[in-house]
């Protein structure tokens, strides 16, 4: 049934009864395939809890048959947004997008406090605002609060939430990229083309030295580097939080911004604002300006080991890795959101002196998911524990990803299961061993 014969009796916004349509809510058999790969599912072994009994309940709310109840929301809420169901579904429905758009709808928007409206609204949208607020957190890591707190055992006696908050925190890594250097192009002598570097609010507040990582490498491939101050959030956190007005006005404002410059390129080292920025189009009416301006912005988004595997590496220039035994843990965003599964597995199998070891259940989400591992803490950690059972299985020196969530998630783990391995992200593995070339080593920057 069309959502529009329903309009009478809910409220739904014109963008999210496309996204709803487009889902193929309709085409469901029930076949219980996506039941076999979701991770809340294996959890909580509900059916309200599984992509096949969430779509039920939407399809039953939008035709007016059911109302969002408390447990109705929840169950919603609970979905981590991973995609794995999208992948497995054999009638070609999309579940996770159905379960991301309709939280869109008020009815779904949860129950939030004054302080997280207070974050989405006001500070989760520019990038020098979130640098101000997260000050005093790069405070308590310089000053070496972070470190005796872990020591002392503090955190046993916190109250579970914030135990959990601060268990997140990465170490220390130094100031925000953006803020830490002028707005800039640089580039090498010889430049093979022109990229803009889309750097993300959570690498750019909390992993500094994946942001360098990347900056250094795009001028080691041989490219002028664009980073642009003025970018805002990619509108990922609204959209998922239900904001959908935020996330509109945030892809608007960066619409008019990533096209001020001409580039062959949009390269971003998060999965999220990749998967994000591919999506802007969904926003707009088909044959708008805006909607022309989108598609032009989703064509040229590449996730930096996406953007790599086709500009293509020299394994000549790397230095040996001395043996060193990987494994990649595949971002759901890239794996199921965008389909990018074998070219980063390729790059760090074509590095010299690299162990490569395939991750059993490398497509299952690690319990990140944005938000989902304050919002839903116990169950992130119980999915966690699944990755962390197949880490230590392995035996491995270092883990390998592409998403800050992930990084965050994946480096509590480590911690916490006291493993004696590296979690790194794709471009820190690659810029540590690749070699400036001689003749590209002049760098120019220009305010």
């Amino acid at each position: 049934m069309s959502i529009d014969t329903v309009q009478e009796k809910i409220t739904v916004p014109a963008v999210v009864r496309r996204q709803l349509e487009s889902a193929r809510m309709d085409y469901c058999a029930i076949c219980g395939k996506c039941n076999s790969v979701c991770p809340s599912y294996r959890e909580f072994l509900m059916e309200m809890h599984s992509p096949r009994g969430r779509l039920a309940l939407i399809h039953a709310y939008v035709r007016g048959e059911l109302k969002a109840t408390e447990k109705v929301v929840e169950a919603i809420s609970h979905c981590l947004g991973c995609g794995a169901c999208t992948s497995a579904c054999p009638a070609g429905i999309r579940p996770a997008d159905a379960f991301i758009w309709i939280r869109s709808v008020p009815d779904f928007r949860g129950i939030r406090t004054q302080f997280e409206r207070f974050l989405l609204k006001c500070v989760a949208r520019d990038q020098r605002l979130m640098r101000i607020a997260t000050g005093p957190l790069r405070l308590y890591q310089r000053m070496g609060l972070q470190a005796l707190v872990r020591r002392s055992q503090v955190l046993r006696f916190l109250p579970f939430h914030l135990a959990a908050h601060e268990s997140l925190l990465p170490a220390y890594q130094g100031p925000p990229f953006l803020g830490s250097i002028e707005e800039r192009t640089a580039s090498v002598a010889v430049p093979r083309g022109r990229v803009l570097y889309f750097v993300g609010c959570a690498m750019n507040l909390l992993f500094p030295r994946v942001c360098q990582a990347t900056y250094h490498l795009l001028l080691k491939l041989g490219y002028e580097v664009v980073t642009p101050q003025d970018v805002w959030c990619c509108g990922a956190p609204h959209l998922h939080e239900g904001e959908l007005e935020l996330a509109h006005q945030l892809v608007r404002k960066n619409c008019e911004r990533l096209l001020r410059d001409e580039t062959i390129a949009i390269v971003t080292n998060c999965a999220s604002c990749v998967a994000m920025l591919k999506s802007y189009p969904a926003f707009f009416e088909d044959n708008s300006p805006e909607a022309k301006a989108a598609q032009t912005i989703a064509l040229r988004t590449r996730d930096l080991g996406e953007f790599v595997s086709e500009v293509g590496l020299e394994p000549e220039r790397f230095r040996s890795y001395n043996g060193l035994r990987i494994t990649y843990d595949d971002p759901c965003e890239l794996r199921h959101g965008q389909k990018i599964e074998e070219s980063p597995r390729r790059l760090l199998q074509c590095l010299p002196g690299i162990q490569y070891v395939e991750l059993p259940e490398a497509d299952w989400c690690c319990g990140g998911a944005g938000a989902y591992a304050i919002k839903h803490q116990d169950m992130s950690k119980r999915i966690l524990e699944h990755k962390m059972t197949q880490l230590r299985s392995l035996r491995v020196d270092a883990v390998i990803t592409a998403n800050p969530g992930c990084l965050l998630q994946l480096e509590r783990g480590v911690r916490e299961a006291g493993l004696p391995l590296r979690v790194l992200h794709l471009s820190e593995l690659l810029n540590e061993n690749y070699a400036e070339q001689a003749e590209n080593a002049a760098v120019h920057i220009t305010s």
